[in-house]
């Protein structure tokens, strides 16, 4: 109980399901709950996977148990940077900001801003649901590409000398 405030309220205040045999979770999936409970509690030693960190995430957020929150993103993230960026599609980078944004996964979202600054903007925006990022993100894509010094063309650094920026006489 101590990992989620919202199952600690639940079970000890006073609440219907304080002293319930059975609870009801309407419009959850058994196995999806039973694997995020099996990833979250002491004891279990199941792992958060490519199979299940995209609907434990939704339950660990509405719980809110932070622990397992972090853990899958962290799992995202390396997961992202493992497939490098041109593993990455379009839409699964944009999906994953989509998702990383929803449930405020930091590092996953960092690493998938740095993998579309490097993404042309062209390619990138006819991703579907490419119009759900939030301006923030957008924004944050913007900066990320313009301080790296990212080549429009290429998705690359450019690469520059100091002499090129030099205003000449």
């Amino acid at each position: 109980m101590e990992k989620s405030p919202v199952f600690k309220t639940m079970f000890t205040a006073d609440f219907k399901e304080k002293n319930a045999l059975e609870i009801e979770l309407p419009d959850k999936d058994l196995h999806h709950f039973l694997v995020f409970l099996r990833c979250t509690l002491d004891g279990y030693d199941d792992h958060i996977s490519d199979l299940n960190v995209h609907f434990i995430i939704p339950i660990a957020h509405e719980y809110q148990v932070k622990q397992t929150l972090d853990k899958a993103d962290l799992f995202l993230s390396n997961h992202y940077e493992n497939q490098n960026l041109g593993g990455n599609a379009c839409i699964d980078i944009v999906n994953g900001i989509i998702e990383a944004e929803k449930y405020d996964l930091t590092q996953t979202l960092n690493t998938l801003i740095d993998f579309a600054s490097r993404k042309k903007f062209a390619y990138i925006s006819q991703a579907s649901d490419f119009n759900a990022i939030s301006k923030k993100v957008l924004h944050k894509i913007s900066m990320a590409r313009w301080q790296n010094d990212i080549d429009g063309n290429t998705g690359k650094r450019c690469i520059t000398s100091k002499a090129s920026y030099e205003v000449r006489n």
